[in-house]
């Protein structure tokens, strides 16, 4: 009996030492004892990254039932739906965005636009909810994400010339482009969302971004504006999402929290527009 006793603790060290710890931020990933201090840095950053999360989701409410409650939308008429309700959005999007962006001034706005709600002089980024320094540092540690990917965007901003800084347009749109760790955004790359999967805090957050982008830009939508002819192209959801149905149902899965509206708020004290399927995503299953 004594020597069943002596072995209990040695074989609790024995199970103890075989045990693994999962960490689900992103892919699901062993945690085991460092053996550089470069894995030591990605074990933090990994940390950090939660602790992110959680402080982010700690101020953010994701119910989709909080709607916009203004006069931005006084001119739809929602009893409408598919190209309908795309055309009609469409020309408000042309009547009221007045400010532009360049896609140089797109590194200094983040510190507005994806302001920490806990760390003013941090920033969130997107797909990781990570909080950084909104420093810009010439894209070391995050840069410019085009949720829509440039080479998926019809030639409507896959060139952007050598002065890319310069450009303005829809790969410029502050409602479309969102800062984010520079790996993570090299490690998409041009990947449809569908085979590429973000984390699910990420997904519904994509699904509106695109949808918004091509309702406002793309000439297969109907709507008018004296710009259209200048700013629009053949943008095809199918060519961002592998489905439609995908979309509407990252849209379901992952609803509208405080920080994209607030986002929203501010741009659109920026920009001049709204993106109407932050403030009613209800539309998105009207429209497409």
């Amino acid at each position: 009996m004594k020597k069943s006793l002596f072995l209990l603790p040695i074989m609790s060290v024995l199970a103890l030492s075989s045990c693994t710890i999962e960490i689900g931020l992103f892919d699901s990933e062993t945690v085991k004892p460092s053996t550089s201090s470069e894995e030591s840095v990605e074990s933090i950053e990994s940390i950090e990254s939660i602790e992110s999360v959680e402080s982010v989701e700690s101020v953010s409410s994701n119910s989709s039932t909080n709607h916009y409650s203004g006069n931005y939308y006084s001119s739809i008429d929602d009893s409408k739906s598919g190209s309908a309700l795309l055309a009609d959005l469409q020309t408000l999007m042309f009547s009221t965005h007045k400010k532009y962006c360049s896609y140089g001034d797109v590194r200094y706005k983040f510190k507005d636009s994806d302001k920490d709600p806990n760390n003013s002089s941090n920033i969130i980024c997107f797909y990781s909810h990570q909080s950084m320094s909104g420093t810009w540092d010439s894209g070391v540690t995050y840069n410019r994400e085009h949720v829509w990917p440039k080479a998926s965007s019809g030639g409507l901003y896959n060139d952007m010339g050598s002065n890319y800084n310069n450009y303005v347009g829809a790969g410029s749109d502050l409602h479309h482009i969102r800062p984010a760790k520079t790996n993570i955004n090299e490690g998409r790359g041009s990947t449809k969302f569908g085979n590429y999967k973000p984390e699910d805090f990420a997904k519904g957050d994509c699904a509106r971004i695109c949808l918004y982008l091509y309702m406002h830009y793309s000439t297969n939508v109907s709507g008018t504006g004296s710009l259209k002819s200048q700013y629009a192209g053949n943008l095809v959801l199918t060519n961002v999402f592998t489905s439609i149905s995908l979309l509407k149902e990252w849209n379901s899965l992952d609803p509208v929290d405080d920080f994209e509206r607030a986002r929203n708020e501010y741009l659109a004290t920026y920009q001049g527009n709204r993106n109407p399927f932050i403030d009613h995503p209800e539309w998105v299953d009207k429209v497409i």
